[in-house]
């Protein structure tokens, strides 16, 4: 049995009580560039539009407005105040109320199933190399299927490029091990839609969801038999391109497998 300290439970908790410059302890946050998903409710949340940030269940009013639906994939920012009245059931109504200052869904050419695999020693047409695969603090959650990258890249202007997550459902099997956990590979890749029109380069960072739930289920049910509490998934990506050859490198998530 693999066990390790879950550093994403550690930052949820040590949030939930935030402490001022001045000293003083207040029960309220404010969180940025939050991925989540749409979801509707059970009986005890009254059937509300909610949204699920991997760490507890938001709701705001104006969730109910915004024309969202269960299964959007969105990015928010917004504030709780753990201590106000309307919070004081949370645990019973299974959310918590916020004040959103924003709410964005995810663009539907943004949000990908799993690809099949393709021949990692070649490019493909029109590929694109990765600065980054994973970016940012809260910026790679894997939420009710759905796996949030931030992929960064080098587009120049009026260029743009598409995401494709490659995994060979044929072979999953631990590639490897690390720290004393399995590892799991899964390939990113980009490939050029638009061309460009100048030759200036912008590093550009846009929110991908990809649903991998078939793929986690399958690595889940490994790791549960082998009673392991948590995995790694390695996100290989095509950091540099040479001699018409891809580089590759990877950067690594750590997932928890879920006993129940």
């Amino acid at each position: 049995m693999k066990k390790r300290g879950f550093l994403a439970t550690a930052v949820c908790s040590a949030l939930v009580l935030l402490t001022s410059c001045l000293g003083e302890t207040t029960n309220s946050q404010r969180l940025s560039g939050m991925p989540g998903v749409v979801y509707t409710g059970d009986a005890l949340s009254g059937s509300k539009t909610l949204v699920d940030i991997g760490s507890f269940p938001i709701y705001s009013a104006t969730l109910e407005s915004g024309g969202l639906l269960p299964g959007d994939c969105v990015v928010t920012s917004f504030e709780v105040d753990y201590s106000s009245a309307e919070n004081a059931t949370a645990s019973t109504q299974g959310y918590y109320n916020v004040s959103f200052s924003s709410c964005e869904k995810i663009d539907n050419s943004n949000m990908r199933s799993m690809s099949l695999p393709t021949d990692t020693t070649m490019l493909l047409t029109g590929e694109l190399p990765i600065n980054n695969s994973v970016e940012g603090m809260y910026m790679h959650s894997y939420i009710r299927g759905y796996q949030f990258l931030w992929p960064s890249i080098n587009l120049q202007k009026n260029q743009t490029a598409e995401m494709q997550l490659y995994v060979d459902m044929n072979k999953i099997e631990a590639c490897d091990e690390e720290e004393g956990l399995n590892c799991y590979s899964v390939f990113l890749r980009a490939v050029e839609v638009n061309k460009p029109t100048a030759d200036d380069k912008t590093l550009t960072l846009m929110p991908w969801a990809f649903n991998i739930q078939a793929y986690v289920d399958r690595v889940n049910s490994i790791e549960k038999n082998e009673d392991n509490d948590y995995y790694l998934i390695r996100v290989y990506f095509i950091k540099e391109i040479k001699d018409d050859k891809p580089v590759w490198d990877y950067k690594t998530l750590q997932m928890q497998t879920v006993k129940d």
